[in-house]
């Protein structure tokens, strides 16, 4: 049977997007198998029980990314690395290219266990995209305060002023800024107990 070949820019992206998932997969299952995390490097070192016992290890589902869409792609990154603090692990597409997309977390590793935000740029596109009702993307952030100077500092509108709030007896600092595309970001610091 012969492989189903990519036909359009859209589905040439997406089997690059599966492929850098599945690579990024292997390497947290290498990594978690105390492989090196170069995918199949070293792999005949581990043993049928230590790739078994890394494999039971991933959760059934979990979230790996949340894409997002930008029609500015150089200030949609600097958001989220300068007043957030991510860090870029994947690229893809270049400066001039048709479609650009980096994927980003707040280890820069690409084996990192928590989840990442995928920044997508398509050069075609020039009407905005839509975030609306309660549609957002939440972060837990260390200091909601010194997030907050650095959204004002750098003039990014600010949609909802910090307040401290209560759920399921767990005490937060919470506000709600957009970023530079008019995505709602939700910034919520959980509170120690008699802080605050």
């Amino acid at each position: 049977m012969e492989a189903h070949k990519p036909t359009n820019d859209g589905e040439k992206h997406m089997t690059t997007r599966i492929s850098i998932v599945w690579l990024a997969g292997a390497v947290l299952i290498s990594a978690m198998a105390g492989c090196p995390a170069t995918p199949n490097a070293g792999m005949e070192e581990a043993s049928g029980a230590d790739m078994q016992s890394a494999a039971q290890a991933v959760p059934e589902s979990a979230v790996m990314f949340p894409a997002i869409n930008v029609l500015d792609f150089t200030a949609s990154e600097a958001f989220y690395v300068e007043i957030l603090g991510l860090k870029p692990t994947l690229r893809i597409g270049e400066e001039g290219s048709e479609h650009r997309e980096v994927t980003l977390n707040s280890t820069g590793e690409t084996s990192s266990p928590g989840a990442s935000l995928v920044l997508n740029w398509v050069a075609s596109r020039e009407e905005p995209y839509v975030s609306d009702a309660l549609s957002r993307i939440a972060f837990r952030v260390r200091d909601l305060d010194a997030v907050m100077a650095r959204v004002r500092d750098a003039g990014h509108e600010v949609l909802v002023e910090p307040r401290t709030s209560e759920a399921a007896g767990i005490a937060f600092k919470i506000a709600f800024v957009a970023d530079p595309g008019g995505t709602r970001v939700e910034l919520i610091q959980v509170l120690l107990a008699g802080v605050e």
